[in-house]
């Protein structure tokens, strides 16, 4: 794991422990930490100076069918942090590592945290789900997309959720009601990332295509 100076593109620092690809990054709302997952089964927790502070906080099986996507994320105030493990989600205690709660039968493939305690989930099945990530309990589900949903993310007001699936297709929702909002964005190929700019004006989204589209929102 690199980090770099966005402005210079400088090298900040490298961060050695993982022993196969990352497949997810994630920094701390205060951008003082980072949280790493990986095809070898760990997710390790680092300060943006290159300590690993905690971690592996849990070993999962290393391997394609246990972590596809391995999503890795910080809840909202930075305390907790979220995982795709197969099945489950498991929610750690972001600065002492102790696991909090598993929600289970998530199926869950891509991961986003809104504002308080709702955790939403893109699913392999296609569907989208939203779990109240305190309880665990599952609040809401519906069908977003024919195939694996490999990216969700929330828009900064929390008014919606853009998804991004190996369906090619990127799409749109009102957070409230689940449906969905404005055209079918299309790619040519599988859609790995969506991300939301911070004034919530623009969304980025790539895919195996090899290329960055930006969209007006």
């Amino acid at each position: 794991v690199t980090i770099w100076k966005a402005k210079t593109h400088r090298k900040v620092v490298e961060l050695e422990g993982h022993s196969a690809q990352v497949q997810s990054l994630a920094f701390s709302p205060d951008s003082a930490r980072v949280v790493s997952g990986s095809w070898d089964g760990m997710v390790l927790v680092w300060s943006t100076t290159g300590e690993r502070l905690i971690g592996p906080l849990q070993q999962f099986q290393r391997g394609y069918a246990t972590i596809f996507s391995a999503s890795v994320i910080f809840s909202p105030n930075g305390d907790e942090i979220a995982a795709c493990s197969g099945r489950n989600i498991p929610i750690w205690n972001s600065h002492s590592g102790e696991l909090v709660i598993t929600v289970i039968n998530a199926e869950a493939t891509s991961l986003a945290w809104a504002p308080g305690q709702l955790l939403v989930v893109g699913c392999a099945d296609g569907s989208m789900k939203y779990f109240d990530s305190q309880t665990g309990s599952l609040l809401a589900e519906w069908t977003a997309h024919e195939d694996l949903v490999k990216s969700v993310a929330i828009s900064p007001n929390g008014n919606f959720i853009v998804s991004g699936s190996r369906d090619y297709k990127v799409r749109i929702w009102d957070m409230a009601t689940s449906t969905q909002i404005g055209s079918t964005l299309q790619h040519n190929d599988w859609v790995n990332s969506v991300a939301i700019s911070p004034d919530g004006s623009y969304l980025a989204t790539g895919g195996v295509e090899k290329k960055v589209y930006i969209w007006s929102l």
